[in-house]
């Protein structure tokens, strides 16, 4: 079940790189918004980390297995997924429908 949700995992991330890339190319004449775009995408990688240390959140003297028992990096990973995808997603408009307009 791990290497499931790993490889869903890469799967996503991967998708998530194609699509950020994508989008700078798009708005390769905009340096502003690529500018803006990558500050967005290193906070969103912050916020990322944070957000999974807040849900898995273990006392500092307590392991993650032995706080969330054998289930954790699946879980990680499958929220991991999750968050990933919604990123993609956020990009995906961007890509789409282009920004500020």
């Amino acid at each position: 079940m791990e290497a499931c949700a790993r490889d869903d995992f890469n799967k996503a991330d991967k998708e998530l790189n194609q699509t950020y890339q994508a989008l700078i190319k798009k708005e390769a004449n905009d340096p502003l918004f690529i500018s803006k775009l990558r500050a967005a995408q290193k906070a969103w990688l912050v916020f990322l980390e944070a957000d999974l240390d807040a849900q898995f959140a273990c006392p500092p003297e307590e392991s993650k297995l032995i706080c969330w028992g054998s289930m954790y990096p699946m879980s990680y990973l499958t929220r991991k997924t999750e968050l990933t995808r919604e990123r993609t997603k956020h990009l995906q408009r961007f890509l789409n429908e282009g920004h500020g307009e």
